[in-house]
């Protein structure tokens, strides 16, 4: 803002002096006659009045000898005074003829006004030049110091508010031949710095997130064995001591859980999704994950798993069915029964309990995170389990179907390796 102020002062103050230079031109006359010319042409009009010439014969003869208009008036003529008069306002050049001491009359010189007037425009014409390259030659100079020095500045500027405010991506352009290269090179060196630094910082955040909601989530399963053995015991165990001992062990994983639940709950809002390393595995493992879950045997596997190659991650495979399983403990407390098959490029496992299964309406949620249907008031829970299961389940190339027929179904569909 500095220069632009600058640059109108000077503007202004060449303008003034243009102004004060053509008012001083205006004022000023030129006259094409020179003092000698016109003492010639006065000594020649006297000779020839004083030899008895009359005025139009001597003013006819002298203009064309010396080819320059002038008149003669003489003091006897009546209007003597008013030419005079005239002479003087219009400036022309008056001087005197004599007859020795004596003043018998003038010489009057009319000002030549076109050749003052062609002066004078000419005069106008190279001072309107003058100043105009002078004013083009300092607005020139300032717009090259505004490009080449103010504008990097101001780039700067504008640049630091955007990383500032958190916009790293937009790099800082800059011109091969800028005066400045290097130091604008050496903001933009900055900004990639911390955009790498933010990054890995969200990396390294992330992980322990993904850490730390992967695990808690793992120490879920043995922790609903350690409930559903204990149930057990308590059951069948007929001794006092041991169903007492028993019960706080209960107690005490369910405290276990509800803060596995808490800690979960606050990580997984930070978090798109787990990560899921995917490999091809052979469809045996899911014998042994069904085995491990089958803690009141209730599951019941119908058809018998086709050996194959599916594609999955184990230990997320492992979490989706424990949530399904639990799910149907949880809610339903009947048997479970699994059909598999294969339908085109996908292992189709079906998990059947034979509870009351859930309203229509909470069908289309019960996938969404948190959501709990209605039958749901009386029992614990995040809301997360289907949720995690669905996300789990598109990450290895898989889906997720849920639907009621006599109880609650859940359907996995994994693609063959």
């Amino acid at each position: 803002m500095k220069l632009k102020k600058w640059m109108i002062g000077i503007t202004f103050f060449i303008v003034g002096l243009y102004l004060l230079t053509i008012g001083y031109l205006m004022d000023q006359t030129v006259s094409k006659l020179d003092i000698s010319q016109m003492n010639a042409i006065v000594k020649s009009v006297e000779k020839h009045l004083l030899k008895g010439d009359a005025i139009s014969d001597t003013k006819n003869t002298i203009t064309v000898s010396h080819g320059i208009d002038f008149e003669v008036i003489l003091c006897d003529d009546p209007e003597y005074d008013k030419k005079n008069y005239q002479g003087l306002a219009s400036r022309a050049t008056i001087m005197d003829i004599k007859n020795g001491e004596t003043m018998i009359g003038k010489v009057i010189f009319p000002l030549d006004t076109m050749a003052v007037d062609s002066y004078r425009n000419h005069l106008l014409r190279m001072s309107t030049l003058l100043f105009g390259c002078l004013l083009l030659f300092v607005w020139g100079l300032g717009a090259f110091f505004y490009v080449n020095f103010v504008w990097p500045f101001i780039n700067l500027k504008s640049f630091a508010a955007s990383v500032a405010a958190g916009n790293l991506d937009l790099p800082l352009h800059m011109k091969k031949k800028n005066y400045f290269g290097a130091f604008t090179e050496s903001f933009d060196l900055m900004r990639e710095e911390l955009k790498a630094a933010r990054l890995g910082e969200f990396e390294a955040n992330k992980s322990k997130k993904e850490l730390v909601a992967s695990l808690s989530h793992d120490i879920k399963t043995p922790v609903s064995t350690i409930k559903a053995y204990c149930e057990l015991i308590t059951v069948k165990s007929k001794e006092t001591d041991t169903v007492q001992k028993v019960q706080i062990i209960n107690e005490k994983a369910d405290m276990i859980d509800h803060l596995i639940s808490d800690m979960f709950h606050a990580t997984l809002e930070d978090l798109t999704v787990l990560k899921i390393n995917g490999k091809d595995e052979l469809s045996t493992i899911l014998n042994d994950m069904l085995e491990q879950l089958n803690h009141f045997k209730k599951i019941h596997i119908v058809t018998p798993i086709p050996e194959c190659l599916i594609y999955c991650d184990a230990l997320r495979l492992s979490q989706v069915i424990d949530n399904i399983i639990n799910n149907s403990y949880k809610y339903a407390g009947s048997k479970i029964e699994v059909t598999t098959c294969i339908e085109q490029e996908y292992l189709k496992i079906a998990f059947r309990d034979f509870g009351e299964g859930v309203e229509e309406c909470d069908l289309p949620m019960l996938c969404e995170k948190f959501y709990r249907g209605k039958n749901s008031s009386n029992t614990s829970g995040s809301g997360l389990g289907l949720y995690l299961a669905k996300q789990f389940m598109e990450g290895m190339k898989g889906s997720l179907d849920i639907y009621c027929d006599q109880g609650f179904v859940v359907t996995l569909y994994l693609r063959l390796g």
